[in-house]
């Protein structure tokens, strides 16, 4: 299929590593991207070009995606141009969380972390009348991959590209203590919105890779409204052991995979 025949997806997501997913899960797919890391720009993205679907995190650094679907949506009654298809994603696995999106105006719901069927779902109920995406011919899936991770393999088969998926593992662990470091400043200084929003992209990367510890207890930490000194101790230790355990074994699984390639 000609670049020009392809579908253009518009993803609203502002963690680097779930970018790169995207953007990797979509070209499998067939579909080509534009990414942008904040609601105001995605509104601003939505004004200049044409896209056929957008992916639209829910938590974002400024608006967040229930805000910024109002507004395209106020933005089409108003001028009465055609709805633009929005797929919510989002980490939040809440009762009511789905009609939630629906009610902002989403069209569907996936949550994270979100296989490649599923994304192809999502994309072919929002686009019904094209045919099933084909995605574009790369190396074949690494089969013989040590089950070190399920997740990691489960990437790999999706993708169909070991570098790809070697470079998701680069890049969540360069933000990685970054992450974790904001979020015990933001415990330590009482800003529960700002750790709980923290938490919340660390927990979905980390399903995302098999890091269930990580995600454990980064989910405690979305969770908390209010912590003291004892617990803050505590939760820093248990932040502490559950990153060093995800980095000395992504790291590992990384340099296995780039020896791979």
């Amino acid at each position: 299929m000609d670049e020009d025949e392809q579908r253009l997806v518009l993803v609203v997501e502002d963690h680097p590593v779930n970018q790169v997913l995207a953007v990797a899960q979509l070209e499998q797919l067939g579909y080509r991207t534009v990414v942008t890391a904040s609601g105001w720009r995605a509104l601003e993205e939505i004004e200049r070009q044409q896209f056929d679907v957008v992916l639209m995190d829910w938590q974002l650094s400024d608006i967040d995606g229930l805000e910024t679907t109002r507004q395209i949506r106020e933005r089409e009654n108003t001028r009465g141009t055609h709805r633009l298809p929005i797929v919510a994603i989002t980490a939040n696995t809440m009762p009511g969380d789905r009609q939630r999106c629906i009610d902002a105006g989403m069209d569907d719901f996936l949550s994270k972390p979100i296989s490649l069927e599923d994304l192809r779902g999502a994309l072919e109920r929002a686009l019904p009348s094209e045919s099933p995406s084909q995605g574009i011919a790369g190396p074949p899936p690494a089969q013989d991959f040590e089950k070190k991770s399920g997740a990691i393999s489960r990437l790999i088969d999706d993708l169909g590209d070991v570098s790809v998926v070697a470079t998701i593992l680069s890049t969540y662990l360069h933000e990685l203590p970054m992450r974790t470091n904001d979020v015990m400043d933001a415990l330590t200084s009482g800003d529960m919105d700002r750790a709980r929003s923290i938490a919340h992209m660390i927990k979905s990367t980390s399903e995302a890779l098999g890091q269930t510890d990580l995600a454990t207890i980064s989910r405690q930490i979305e969770m908390l409204t209010a912590v003291d000194s004892t617990s803050i101790a505590e939760l820093e230790g248990e932040v502490r052991r559950a990153t060093a355990k995800a980095h000395l074994r992504l790291s590992a699984i990384r340099d296995d995979l780039a020896g791979r390639h």
